[in-house]
C-alpha cells in the first residue's frame, strides 16, 4: 500500500519526464529564424477580453520586434 507521499513523488517524476520529453522534441531542427511565443490566457469565458487582450499585445510586440530586424 502506497502512501499519499509516494503518490506525489511517482506524479512529479511522470511530470518531469514529460516535460523533458516535449522540450527535447521542440528542439528539433526546423526553421533557424523562427522564433515561438506562447501566450496563456482565459480565451473563452469570462475572462475572454483580458485573454484577448493579452494576445493582441502580444502580436503587437512581436510585429515591433520584427520592424526593428527582428531578434
Amino acid at each position: 500500500m502506497k502512501t499519499i507521499f509516494g503518490q506525489i513523488m511517482i506524479t512529479k517524476e511522470i511530470i518531469i519526464i514529460l516535460f523533458a520529453a516535449l522540450n527535447l522534441w521542440g528542439c528539433t531542427k526546423g526553421e533557424e529564424n523562427l522564433v515561438r511565443i506562447a501566450v496563456v490566457g482565459p480565451m473563452t469565458g469570462d475572462q475572454s477580453k483580458q485573454g484577448n487582450d493579452l494576445k493582441n499585445g502580444v502580436e503587437l510586440a512581436v510585429e515591433e520586434w520584427n520592424g526593428k530586424g527582428g531578434v
